[in-house]
């Protein structure tokens, strides 16, 4: 009876009891999904047999080695999350397209003799985030980009193990690269100049310093760029004023950053930015009068700055649709209502930490705005939105809080803890290319009307 089952795909909850007499005549079974189970190696024997299977998802589950290394019957096999298991490489199939290793020990013997008898010539995304790598999970991660070279379109690699990139070269084809966190020790920051079909690029966390930006010049389809936390300057600014691709997401936050060396140059080709992040910053007043230049194009705004005192910028702005002022200790309430009512578009306004602006200020320029969210030092002022979210897909949402946990600390909220929240509340106050906010966006969370 169990064989004629056409299930798929398969997800068991967390707590479930699955041996392997509970899935030997799901023979039919595409998808199987047993994140968060007491899933060991012995387990791994029944699901191998299930020789159909394209995705599989063993996340937070005992599995090691042994059992990871049985699954290589699996010839259909295409999407495999390992995250937080014990294994140490992905088993010995040519078939994957999808390979999830957050949390895991990468390298030794068993990633050795899979390096010797395997290739994997159809990777598109890779995602090894806070792994641990030795000289063999290195040359793994070689192998991967050699072997998918033409294929691999996405490659999440936040590591502090990552000392260098110089392998990343090779993946000729790759449109997302991630290196939160990696402080490269040699002089490969350069080898990111052979990505030239890059479109979206993450060094939050890294030790990038302006140089890193000269690697960047001929990437003509870069568009989105974090340089947050990094080692940059007032001198990136030329540098990234002369970028051939067109940015339309940057992110300066947490360096040290004045802004004046504009005034003197146009922002060239940044002239499509839609969004700019300039928390933590010291841009002064004649900094942020340099943002003029970007009124045309900037529909997003985040910035704070001690040094900060007027406002006079923001009218020039006029297509803001968010506006998130944190840290903006000199910024008085009538100069920033003077600035923000202004901006006849902006729909979702907050305001952080910016002592001598009050909720009653905040609250004063709704009548002036078509506002659907207003809140001042995290309490919410004004939503238009409805309390209970729809979301569109629950079992969604849990896989992508799994998969974006360790990039965001807020990400790792239950999906009930999220289901739960109002999404007005929620949401405005995440930086905008933020791995949950990305994620609150990529399953369209919209409101009872």
């Amino acid at each position: 009876m169990w064989a004629n089952l056409a299930l798929s795909p398969l997800h068991v909850a967390a707590g479930t009891s699955v041996g392997n007499g509970a899935l030997l005549g799901l023979t039919r079974l595409v998808s199987l999904k047993l994140a968060e189970l007491r899933i060991t190696d012995g387990d791994c024997a029944g699901i191998a047999a299930l020789t159909r299977l394209t995705e599989l998802d063993l996340r937070n589950s005992r599995v090691g080695d042994a059992g990871v290394q049985g699954l290589s019957r699996l010839t259909s096999l295409q999407c495999l999350d390992l995250t937080w298991t014990q294994a140490s490489s992905p088993p010995a199939l040519s078939s994957l397209t999808k390979l999830n290793m957050d949390n895991c020990k990468v390298g030794g013997e068993v990633a050795l003799r899979v390096l010797r008898s395997t290739r994997f010539p159809k990777l598109h995304a890779v995602h090894m985030s806070m792994v641990q790598v030795d000289e063999t999970g290195r040359e793994l991660l070689n192998a991967i980009c050699s072997d998918s070279a033409s294929t691999l379109d996405s490659f999440m690699l936040p590591s502090a193990s990552i000392s260098t990139v110089r392998f990343i070269g090779r993946a000729v084809a790759l449109r997302s690269l991630d290196l939160t966190g990696v402080k490269i020790t040699d002089s490969s920051w350069g080898t990111l100049a052979m990505l030239v079909s890059l479109q979206e690029l993450e060094l939050r966390g890294t030790n990038a310093s302006n140089e890193v930006i000269k690697s960047l010049q001929d990437l003509v389809q870069l568009q989105r760029l974090s340089l947050r936390q990094t080692r940059i300057n007032d001198g990136a600014l030329p540098l990234l004023q002369s970028l051939q691709g067109g940015l339309t997401s940057l992110d300066l936050s947490d360096n040290d950053i004045q802004g004046e060396p504009a005034l003197q140059q146009a922002w060239g080709n940044l002239q499509l930015l839609e969004s700019l992040q300039l928390l933590k910053t010291k841009v002064t007043d004649a900094g942020a009068h340099s943002l003029k230049q970007l009124g045309a194009s900037l529909r997003e705004l985040h910035i704070g700055s001690t040094d900060l005192s007027n406002a006079c910028f923001l009218r020039a702005c006029e297509k803001l649709q968010i506006l998130h002022l944190d840290g903006c200790r000199k910024l008085t309430a009538p100069v920033f209502q003077s600035g923000v009512r202004h901006l006849q578009e902006l729909q979702a306004l907050t305001v952080s930490d910016c002592p001598f602006i009050s909720k009653a200020a905040v609250l004063e320029v709704q009548k002036d705005l078509p506002l659907r969210y207003m809140s001042c030092d995290d309490e919410v002022l004004f939503s238009a939105k409805k309390t209970e979210p729809i979301w569109k897909s629950g079992a969604a949402l849990t896989d992508r809080l799994q998969e974006l946990a360790p990039y965001d600390e807020r990400c790792r909220y239950s999906t009930d803890e999220l289901l739960s929240a109002r999404y007005s509340e929620f949401v405005p106050q995440l930086e905008s290319s933020g791995p949950l906010a990305a994620v609150l966006r990529e399953l369209e969370l919209v409101s009872t009307q």
